[in-house]
């Protein structure tokens, strides 16, 4: 698939607008600079008639991306661009929403290319279900070649009531929307964990946080953005084995708040037993590999935590 078969847009409302923004976008990014400029490319083709911006934090980036977010400084984008100097993707994320001007915040990624009808669609998913604070949309594939990993492919909506146990993946950090109010109520986005740290699960840490305070999610399948993550099948091994180390983080993370350590003890009890009958049926211990890898990530999140005079994150 090619950029130039997303139709193109009008004129999009110029930053100053965003003060009366519908929507905020929030774009990560740290030197990635052919993705960033090509997903900004898509951006520009984004139908939407309200006032929306679109915020990007430069994770301290020593490639080009500073002269490629300067060079849609005049495309017509809302753009707002700002730097986050503590390296990691949830620190950065949570620098994005402090600036966002939107009730209504919406997180993607810098390799992630924007159907035209996603804000409408965002839009439209929030309206409809005033009830619900947190969201997920579906992610595909751009190129077909790539390994279907961090996707989401489905096409009904599932309802994720509160207090419920969030699996991790249920939700992706790709395409999600949340509630201004909701992500300032339970304290943020974890600026110490994500992408770029030891620890990157800040994505589904933000959904389980807002579910145990109270807060309805929802995925709905009408907000789509294509991912072009350049995968192949032989990079999985190396991409699962930090996906075990991301869950990991995240149970034990869970285990720190009373309002998740039973769901999450009786989620990971579960799993481990499934990977123990897995073992017994093909004799061999191939399949806890992934279980001791999230017991490990466990235990490091677990000493990271308790160090003294580290801070105290929600």
């Amino acid at each position: 698939m090619s950029l130039s078969t997303l139709p193109a847009s009008p004129a999009a409302p110029s930053a100053q607008s965003g003060s009366q923004a519908a929507i905020s976008v929030i774009i990560c990014t740290r030197n990635r600079a052919s993705q960033l400029a090509q997903a900004l490319q898509a951006w520009t083709r984004v139908k939407y008639t309200a006032a929306w911006e679109l915020i990007i934090v430069d994770n301290q980036s020593t490639d080009d991306t500073p002269s490629i977010i300067q060079g849609y400084a005049a495309s017509g984008l809302p753009l707002v661009t700002t730097v986050c100097t503590k390296v990691g993707l949830g620190a950065a994320r949570e620098h994005g929403r402090r600036l966002a001007k939107a009730e209504l915040l919406f997180f993607t990624d810098d390799d992630c290319y924007p159907a035209a009808e996603v804000l409408s669609a965002w839009e439209l998913v929030a309206r409809e279900n005033a009830d619900a604070a947190f969201f997920g949309g579906r992610i595909l594939l751009w190129d077909e070649s790539d390994a279907k990993v961090t996707v989401d492919y489905r096409e009904t909506a599932q309802r994720y009531e509160t207090g419920r146990f969030i699996k991790a993946g249920s939700l992706q950090g790709a395409n999600f929307c949340i509630r201004r109010e909701a992500l300032e109520r339970i304290g943020g986005v974890d600026d110490t964990i994500g992408a770029g740290t030891p620890f990157p699960f800040e994505d589904i840490d933000i959904f389980a946080r807002a579910s145990a305070s109270g807060y309805d999610g929802l995925f709905d399948p009408r907000p789509v953005v294509y991912h072009h993550h350049g995968r192949k099948q032989a990079d999985l091994p190396t991409l699962l084995k930090a996906y075990d180390k991301g869950r990991g983080g995240y149970y034990m993370k869970c285990l720190f708040d009373s309002r998740m350590r039973r769901d999450a003890l009786r989620h990971w009890y579960w799993a481990w037993l499934g990977s123990l009958r897995e073992c017994w049926r093909s004799r061999t211990a191939a399949p806890l590999a992934s279980r001791w890898r999230e017991l490990r990530a466990a235990l490091h999140y677990m000493k990271a935590r308790l160090a003294p005079g580290l801070p105290r994150r929600p």
